[in-house]
């Protein structure tokens, strides 16, 4: 079997091959923006389905023609004379979408065959990449989805591989700093946010004995999403201070403020929520309801 990768300048149609890639980058943002995966299925006729006096072209407009009327309006299906398969692109979709997909294609396929061969025998060979990877690119995919299914040729008709090489989301960075002069308090929470297992994120923990020390870092000085835990009574600059200075940046809503506080009296936390803390927690602190705030945020950056 041919072993042809979709290349720009190895396809005979130059505007297909632009269209695939522009509608490929535009599913990787959304990816990258809502952590929801699409994939790209390759399917080919299995060696045993070919049909005697039809051209390799004529093979494949006609699996084209077939699979364009099978799809979603979310689905996009491609298609160039010198590859030996066509590619389908499926939105809002993963490895377990795209299989589903797949046995329900092959079941219509047997009325396809009737029309065509003569029998109800429909035999392909595909495979399915769920892509969660926002840094991938067109062509590796495709690549790497061609070497398999050319590896699919001895295999059974309608025999599926679900390639897991994109299937992984990015790693995102999650700044953590905790601000406070007890070292019992400290050791607390860095080992409660060490155990934390936030799939998909990867936390860098910073300890500053009061807010002065850190806002003389550059630690805060950051795109990156930053939760900073700091005690409302500190030595130099307290918590409150600290939190006024953040919320007066210009990119202040990177900044997930929780107040720790001595304080459990209504004024006291209506002043630090009117104020700009988006947590409030009095001493002793419930670390379960901190663990549970922090998760809560963690699932809401991935929407």
């Amino acid at each position: 079997m041919n072993n042809f990768h979709w290349k720009e300048n190895e396809c005979t149609d130059k505007r297909e091959y632009e269209k695939l890639s522009m509608l490929f980058q535009l599913q990787l943002s959304y990816v990258e923006r809502t952590k929801i995966t699409f994939s790209i299925v390759l399917l080919r006729w299995h060696p045993s389905c070919l049909f005697p006096g039809m051209s390799s072209t004529e093979h494949y407009r006609l699996l084209y023609d077939f699979v364009s009327k099978q799809i979603r309006n979310s689905d996009k299906v491609f298609y160039d004379e010198r590859c030996q398969y066509v590619i389908i692109m499926l939105g809002f979709s993963g490895n377990n979408e795209a299989r589903h997909f797949l046995h329900r294609l092959f079941n219509a396929a047997n009325h396809l065959l009737k029309d065509v061969k003569g029998d109800a025998s429909a035999a392909f060979l595909a495979t399915t990449s769920e892509i969660a990877n926002a840094h991938c690119t067109l062509e590796s995919v495709l690549e790497t989805s061609t070497a398999y299914l050319d590896k699919l040729e001895t295999q059974p008709p309608n025999a599926v591989l679900a390639i897991e090489e994109f299937a992984k989301f990015d790693t995102e960075l999650l700044k953590v700093s905790i601000i406070e002069e007890n070292g019992i308090t400290v050791s607390i929470l860095e080992n409660l946010l060490h155990n934390m297992n936030l799939l998909n994120f990867e936390l860098q923990i910073r300890t500053f004995a009061d807010g002065y020390e850190f806002l003389q870092s550059n630690w805060y000085q950051s795109g990156h999403t930053h939760i900073v835990l700091v005690n409302d009574i500190l030595p130099r600059k307290n918590g409150i201070e600290v939190m006024n200075y953040l919320r007066s940046l210009p990119n202040d809503e990177k900044y997930i403020i929780m107040l720790l506080s001595k304080r459990a009296s209504e004024d006291a936390i209506v002043y630090a929520f009117d104020n700009g803390a988006d947590a409030y927690f009095s001493k002793p602190f419930n670390l379960r309801l901190i663990e549970t705030q922090i998760k809560n945020i963690v699932r809401r950056l991935r929407q």
